[in-house]
Order: structure tokens, then sequence, then C-alpha cells
């Protein structure tokens, strides 16, 4: 896979987690999901419309398999895709997911890489290169939860998407956030806690 895999190649397993995600396909190519040609991955939705709302409309999500946990404004999917081809890098995602009623979409997913921490560190390296390469506007280097992370702005059709990727020893993980351009004030007031709601096990 080279430095231009971000914007090349639909493989089979894209299609395959659209089903189950929320993610648009354009979120989907940014995260990683983009190989050669393999065999359909494994889908297992764990649940779906899951979630108690609490006063102010959130609820806290868990993903039954990712060892994580993220605040939600809205009940959310739970699932975990398992890839046996060994042509894939990506060994098995975890996923979490939900969508608001106005264009808001939220996903996080922890990646766990068949070459282990080389093979993670590749994929971080390679996002962190992507700034000014569609559909990333920049990418710049931070913490999160005391890791290395990486923070993105991304343009996708009729809107924009935050993403942070954080390097977790031999995973990777993304939580992204994905608005319509006439949502960006909604989108913004959700920002801040569902970022820093993140925890990991």
């Amino acid at each position: 896979m080279n430095s231009n895999y971000i914007a090349k190649g639909i493989a089979v397993t894209l299609l395959q987690i659209a089903k189950f995600s929320v993610l648009s396909l354009a979120m989907v190519l940014s995260i990683g999901w983009v190989q050669a040609q393999t065999a359909k991955p494994t889908v297992v939705l764990h649940r779906d419309g899951a979630g108690e709302l609490d006063a102010d409309g959130w609820t806290k999500a868990k993903s039954t398999n990712g060892k994580y946990s993220v605040d939600l404004p809205t009940k959310f999917k739970d699932f975990t895709a398992t890839h046996d081809d060994p042509k894939s890098p990506i060994a098995q995602a975890y996923g979490l997911s939900a969508r608001m009623m106005q264009p808001i979409r939220f996903t996080t997913s922890r990646m766990r890489f068949r070459g282990g921490k080389g093979a993670a560190r590749k994929q971080f390296e390679q996002i962190k290169a992507a700034a000014g390469k569609r559909p990333y506007k920049t990418v710049k280097p931070m913490r999160m939860n005391d890791y290395e992370a990486l923070e993105a702005e991304l343009e996708v059709k009729k809107g924009r998407a935050i993403q942070r990727t954080v390097l977790l020893d031999e995973d990777l993980f993304t939580i992204i956030m994905e608005y319509a351009n006439t949502e960006e004030a909604a989108a913004m007031r959700l920002a801040p806690r569902f970022f820093k709601s993140v925890s990991f096990e």
C-alpha cells in the first residue's frame, strides 16, 4: 500500500462495513479500509438502538470487544468486523456508530492489524503524511489520553468531518464526527463532550 492508498481502490470490505456503520463512504475510506481486493469480512452486529439516554440526551456507549467507551448524543450500533483473508492488513475492527436526526454522524473504531505495532505505526504515519491530499485538509499531531494522536479536518460531500487517530500500541483507534455544512453550529456544540469522553481499558 503506497502513501496514496486513501484515495484509491474501494475494497469489498468497505461496502460490508458500511452496512453496519453509519459512516459515509468517504469517511470509511479515510480510516484505512482501502486495500487490495479481499474477501468480505464477517460482521457481527452485537447491538442496535442501544443505550439509555440521560437527561441531556447522551448515553455511555461501550464496545463489546474493543475495550473502550465513549459518550454519544443518541442511541448507537455496536459491531465487530473480522477479516480472515490474510491479504487484509486489518484483522479486526471494533466499532460504535450513531446518527442523529439531523445529518451528524459519530463513529469510533479500534482496528487490530496483522502486522502488530509496525503495521499500526505505518498506517498512522500514512495519515500524518496525508495533509492536503483529499479528503484531508489538515492533519496535526496531538496527545489524546496520554497517547500519540493526530487530529484531522476532512472535506466530505456537502460537509466536513473531524477525525482523531490514536496509536494504541498494536492498534489504531479512530473517533470521527461528520456533519453537513448546514449543521456545523450544532456539531460544534456536541464535539467537546464526544471527543473528551473516550476511555480505554
